[in-house]
């Protein structure tokens, strides 16, 4: 609820249409937030994409359990809003894919065809041992 009365539908948002996929990918994120690299922040911070793939990858791999292929369609639609040919997207994902997956080298991700497969992968960030009181 919004003051003035304004009720927010969470699966319809202000406007009566559905939230944008990045709304989603974001509200999913915060939900369940995992860390990420400072390092890796800083070599990608040219480039949105790679900084928008690498922060979706931690997360992915942060709840993915079996392999899993992500199709072309729901990439682009999370990542592909400047591009007008479905051709070019997959083209430029796959370029930002390279430098991200060298600066995260233990995910398993490989473009395919039908779309990105993901394979169980440790995060980026090791997790810490728990301390005990």
């Amino acid at each position: 609820m919004i003051s003035g009365g304004t009720h927010i539908d969470r699966t319809r948002g202000l406007s009566g249409t559905p939230p944008s996929p990045y709304r989603l990918i974001f509200e999913q994120i915060t939900r369940r937030p995992v860390p990420v690299d400072l390092e890796v922040i800083k070599a990608l911070r040219r480039s949105p994409l790679q900084l928008a793939l690498y922060a979706w990858l931690t997360w992915r791999f942060s709840i993915l359990e079996k392999e899993t292929t992500v199709p072309w369609e729901y990439l682009e639609l999370q990542f592909g809003a400047d591009y007008k040919r479905s051709r070019k997207f997959r083209e430029k994902l796959r370029q930002a894919l390279r430098p991200v997956l060298k600066l995260y080298p233990t995910a398993r991700c490989i473009a395919t065809t039908q779309g990105l497969l993901l394979s169980p992968s440790p995060p980026s960030v090791p997790k810490k041992p728990r301390r005990r009181p």
